[in-house]
């Protein structure tokens, strides 16, 4: 019994084919006709077999013997059902039939390898090491710049209130002329006086200086964690996006499988329904029908995720530009790459913002004007040389960028 429903599967295959290939109708008919009698004649002796289980009141012989008729049938079946398909109606002998059997899956073989390796048949992976991502995102991020322009704006305040807990002396000088008989011109030495002030203040008392002074510390430690607590968030975002991406190309492949075996199920649920077997009934085939449309909808989602996902990266990565529509023109290119971009952008302002013109900063205020950009020590490329006349490093020689003053001490 093993046998005949291993044969008459085979069978089902090969109307399945047959409708595929859309060919010898009138064979198929004969062979479908055919193939309809046998599986009611195999369906009764498994339930004459199971009733023989349960209570023994049949022969074992006489269905044997009726087993074997349905396999001579079948047998006899299997010439016309190679002839649909386009196969030789006569098998090969073993031999031939065992050669034939390990070539083809050999190609099956060789043609999955290649499925697998093709990244046409998926989802294009993202080609972008998560270590570089972090960097180009780090680098690139329009909010990290403006972050890293506060905290300087901190530093600074901090030599502004530090210069208000000094000494202060200022000079006053007065010259006054005075005129005779009402004349506005006649100016006289005699008539002139000349006054001189000098005042000093010292930092006797500046607890409302000193309080602004602390201030401004804490105000710097608090920009300088919220810094950190950015580049922190930017780079567990990167991370995220491109497991994210990879999480999507595999459970794309896995609805792929999925939606093809749903297909399946509903080819096979409705030849079994169109058999009249007892086991299927038309709610079979719907439930059928509904997880196939479900299983579409999954691919379809996925695929739509999938895009969604990698825009998102490219927001992340400060990489996503825009045309004069307004529309990302890579929305759309499945081999789209993001690139690494270590180097800062040029139309960027420096990094920590400018000094006005006709201002007389100190020289721990000019040191801010010194800082590399981000991203200097991963390309390896110094700063230009600035006014000061410093050189430009050599090589792999990087310069430390000037660290901000102590907080115990200020700038």
């Amino acid at each position: 019994m093993n046998l005949a429903q291993a044969r008459l599967e085979l069978v089902a295959r090969q109307l399945q084919l047959a409708d595929e290939l859309a060919e010898r109708a009138d064979q198929r008919e004969a062979v479908f006709n055919k193939y309809v009698e046998l599986k009611k004649r195999t369906d009764a002796i498994l339930t004459r077999v199971a009733r023989l289980l349960r209570r023994g009141d049949e022969d074992l012989k006489a269905l044997q013997r009726e087993a074997e008729a349905i396999l001579q049938e079948l047998a006899i079946l299997d010439g016309p059902a190679r002839r649909m398909t386009g196969a030789p109606e006569k098998r090969p002998d073993g031999q031939t039939e065992l050669q034939q059997t390990i070539r083809q899956t050999r190609q099956l073989l060789e043609t999955n390898d290649r499925l697998g390796s093709d990244a046409r048949a998926g989802l294009t992976p993202v080609d972008l090491y998560v270590d570089d991502a972090m960097v180009t995102a780090l680098v690139q991020r329009f909010d990290l710049m403006n972050q890293r322009g506060f905290l300087a704006d901190n530093w600074r305040g901090i030599k502004l209130a530090a210069d208000d807990l000094k000494s202060v002396l200022n000079l006053n000088v007065r010259q006054s002329f005075q005129t005779r008989d009402n004349q506005p011109f006649t100016f006289r030495f005699e008539d002139s006086r000349t006054e001189l002030d000098a005042s000093l203040d010292l930092p006797l008392n500046r607890r409302q200086q000193r309080n602004r002074f602390r201030q401004s510390l804490i105000n710097y430690q608090a920009g300088r964690r919220s810094l950190m607590a950015l580049e922190d968030n930017v780079k567990f975002d990167v991370r995220q996006d491109l497991r994210q991406l990879n999480l999507d190309r595999v459970q794309y492949d896995i609805s792929v499988v999925s939606a093809a075996l749903a297909s399946e199920r509903v080819y096979s649920t409705q030849l079994e329904l169109s058999l009249g077997l007892a086991t299927v009934t038309a709610r079979d085939f719907l439930e059928a029908q509904r997880d196939y449309r479900a299983s579409l909808s999954s691919v379809a989602n996925g695929r739509l995720g999938y895009i969604v996902n990698r825009a998102q990266l490219a927001l992340e990565l400060e990489l996503m530009m825009l045309d004069d529509a307004g529309i990302w023109p890579e929305l759309n290119n499945p081999d789209y790459q993001p690139k690494f971009d270590p180097i800062y952008p040029f139309t960027a302002d420096p990094t920590y913002g400018e000094l006005p013109h006709r201002v007389w900063p100190s020289k721990k205020i000019k040191r801010m004007l010194q800082a590399p950009p981000p991203g200097y020590q991963v390309i390896g490329v110094g700063p230009p040389a600035d006014g000061d006349g410093e050189p430009e490093p050599e090589g792999d020689q990087l310069p430390v960028p000037p660290a901000p003053a102590p907080a115990e001490q200020g700038p």
